[in-house]
């Protein structure tokens, strides 16, 4: 693939909206000649800066994004089943992520694991073990 152009993906591991867009983006990058540039975010930060409240904070919005991610999902023809707990911690994972940002396989690191939490297991459960090691675990 020859790339022509570097798109930002902004991301937290926080989103549902994240995982489906982790499970499109490699396919995406091929198909328009994409380099991804990864940009980890905090979105409770984005909210809170902005005044806002997430989704998960109103129940209608709650219930709405709920469906619209079971949509989204079985349209994508993916397999969603959650976090164990939502909502949870990811800023050390975004901080893994955000280490390994420049790697070719960044965006596959950090869609590897758990469906529709973007999260690897090692990521997750032990993200100063992946910094330690200094480099991103493999993912199948």
């Amino acid at each position: 693939m020859t790339v022509t152009r570097t798109a930002h993906f902004y991301l937290d591991f926080i989103s549902p909206y994240s995982w489906l867009a982790l499970m499109q983006a490699e396919r995406f990058a091929t198909e328009h000649a994409v380099r991804w540039d990864v940009r980890p975010v905090v979105y409770a930060a984005l909210l809170q800066a902005n005044g806002l409240v997430g989704p998960a904070e109103v129940q209608a919005k709650r219930r709405y994004t709920f469906r619209d991610i079971l949509r989204c999902a079985h349209e994508l023809g993916l397999r969603l089943s959650g976090p164990p707990e939502h909502p949870f911690r990811s800023l050390e994972a975004l901080r893994t992520a955000y280490l390994f940002r420049e790697e070719p396989q960044a965006l596959r690191l950090a869609g590897a694991g758990q469906p529709s939490t973007g999260l690897s297991e090692t990521m997750l459960a032990r993200p100063r073990a992946v910094v330690r090691r200094g480099t991103p675990p493999r993912s199948s």
